[in-house]
């Protein structure tokens, strides 16, 4: 009796797992695909998938698990990949921001991977924006508030710290390795804030339809 009931909690926990929800679509604009599925509105992502935006097209996502906000403008390919009950987030291509949510003390500290093919980023309470190049393979960071740690994925070792009001790049014509660091003037920190604006209310009187893999 006592395995019977530790099979059925097994399985239930199981079921939990394989449909939390990794991700929320909080508002859509123009041509949004999920695992090559059209996107009209908001909805629960809770499987694998890439996320990609047309010429026309925007969309503004929400990470429960990692508090934290994006949005990607025309022409980005996002790729999330869930695997035991966690998401590993890689910009395939375009332009991005990132809103992370900063830790409460005496809870867990908040934190953020994410990445490209030839970055890294490490972010806890960080608001930046993250482009990349598939054609030249070229990554850029703007940090407009907190600090993003800035890492070559081809050599961990190659990391620097950016900070507010600072630009990073790797790959193309940045060179192999992390570069010099440079500070942004204020006017040229507004126009990229401006080119990628994000809201972080989610909607209360939107009800998300799920999107649970088939039986």
């Amino acid at each position: 009796m006592a395995r019977l009931c530790g099979v059925i909690l097994f399985m239930f926990f199981m079921s939990v797992n394989v449909y939390a929800v990794v991700a929320k679509i909080l508002d859509v604009k123009g041509d949004v695909r999920f695992a090559g599925k059209p996107v009209s509105g908001a909805q629960d992502l809770t499987e694998s998938g890439k996320l990609e935006t047309g010429t026309d097209g925007s969309v503004r996502v929400f990470f429960p698990q990692k508090k934290a906000f994006a949005k990607l403008n025309p022409g980005s390919l996002l790729a999330i990949t869930v695997e035991n009950n966690k998401e590993d987030i890689n910009l395939l291509a375009g332009v991005s921001r990132w809103i992370v949510e900063k830790a409460v003390k005496s809870q867990k500290e908040v934190s953020l991977e994410f990445r490209t093919a030839t970055a890294i980023m490490g972010v806890r309470g960080t608001d930046f924006f993250v482009s990349y190049n598939p054609l030249l393979a070229e990554s850029e960071i703007i940090c407009f508030d907190g600090v993003v740690n800035f890492k070559s994925a081809a050599n961990p070792r190659d990391n620097k710290n950016i900070t507010r009001g600072q630009w990073g790049g790797i790959g193309g014509r940045f060179g192999e390795q992390i570069g010099r660091i440079l500070d942004l003037p204020a006017h040229v920190l507004e126009a990229f804030k401006n080119q990628i604006s994000i809201d972080t209310t989610i909607p209360e009187a939107t009800t998300p339809e799920a999107t649970t893999p088939a039986p």
